[in-house]
C-alpha cells in the first residue's frame, strides 16, 4: 500500500477530527412543547435537520475509513453523496430564512411538502408504496460556495471521477495498453483523487456545521420575534438533547 504525501496526511488528520466533532454534535432527540399553529412546521424542519445531520455523518465516518485505506474511489462516492446530503440542509436553510424575512409561511410548508416529504403513490391509502420527491441537488451545491470557494469545481471533478464511463476511469485509472500483446496494466493516478476527495469532505463537513447553526439561530430569530410582537400564537419549545457518542 502506498504511503500517504505529507499534504494527504494534514487533509486526512483534519478531515477525522472534523468527522469526530460532528459525531459528537448530532441530534439524539427532538422534542416539541406547545401546539401553536406553527408548531408542527418546526418540529418537521427540526426533524429533517436532524435525519440529515444523522445521514452526513454516517457518510462522513465511512469516507475517512475509506480514504485512511486508501481505497480512494469508495472514498470519492462517499463524500459525493455528504455533499449532495449537505446542499440539501443548505436549501432548507435557505427556505427558512427566506421566510424569516417574508413572512410567507405557506411557502415554506409547501417547500417541505414538496420536496422534503414522502409522499404516498395512493393518497389516502395506507398499504400503498411510498416515494420520495425528486428535486435538482445542483442548486444547493452551488449556494455551498458562500461557505468555501470551490465547492462546485469539487463535486463536478468527483462525479468526474465516480461515474463508470470512459472519462471518469481513464480519469482516475492509468493504463498501459499494449495491443501487439493484448495486455493492459491498469494503476491508479498519483495522489489527484485522493487530495480532491479529501479537500471536499473537509470543507463539506466544516459547511454541514456552519449550516446546521444557522438553522438554530433562524429557529431562536423566530422564537424572539413573535415574543417581541406579543403574538397571540403561544411561544414555541422546542428542545434537542445532543447525544455524546461518536
Amino acid at each position: 500500500m502506498m504511503s500517504f504525501s505529507e499534504k494527504n496526511q494534514i487533509l486526512l488528520e483534519k478531515a477525522l477530527i472534523a468527522q469526530n466533532f460532528l459525531a459528537n454534535h448530532l441530534p439524539g432527540r427532538v422534542q416539541l412543547s406547545g401546539k401553536e399553529d406553527r408548531g408542527e412546521l418546526f418540529f418537521q424542519i427540526l426533524c429533517k435537520r436532524a435525519r440529515l445531520l444523522h445521514r452526513v455523518g454516517e457518510l462522513a465516518k465511512a469516507a475517512v475509513t475509506a480514504f485512511s485505506r486508501q481505497e480512494t474511489l469508495s472514498g470519492i462516492i462517499l463524500t459525493r453523496a455528504l455533499m449532495e446530503t449537505t446542499a440539501y440542509l443548505e436549501m432548507l436553510h435557505h427556505h427558512l430564512s427566506k421566510t424569516l424575512k417574508s413572512g410567507k409561511w405557506h411557502e415554506l410548508r409547501t417547500y417541505i411538502e414538496n420536496n422534503l416529504r414522502e409522499a404516498p403513490v395512493e393518497p389516502g391509502n395506507s398499504n400503498a408504496r411510498i416515494l420520495f420527491e425528486t428535486m435538482s441537488v445542483l442548486s444547493g451545491i452551488d449556494a455551498l460556495e458562500k461557505y468555501r470557494a470551490g465547492f462546485r469545481w469539487q463535486y463536478d471533478a468527483l462525479c468526474d471521477f465516480a461515474v463508470p464511463v470512459f472519462s471518469g476511469a481513464s480519469t482516475y485509472f492509468g493504463s498501459n495498453c499494449q495491443p501487439q500483446t493484448l495486455q493492459l496494466d491498469v494503476t491508479r493516478k498519483g495522489d489527484y483523487p485522493l487530495t480532491i476527495g479529501l479537500t471536499a469532505l473537509q470543507n463539506t463537513l466544516t459547511a454541514t456545521v456552519l449550516i446546521s447553526e444557522s438553522i438554530e439561530r433562524d429557529l431562536d430569530q423566530y422564537k424572539v420575534k413573535k415574543e417581541r410582537d406579543n403574538s397571540p400564537v403561544r411561544s414555541f419549545r422546542a428542545a434537542l438533547t445532543l447525544s455524546t457518542s461518536a
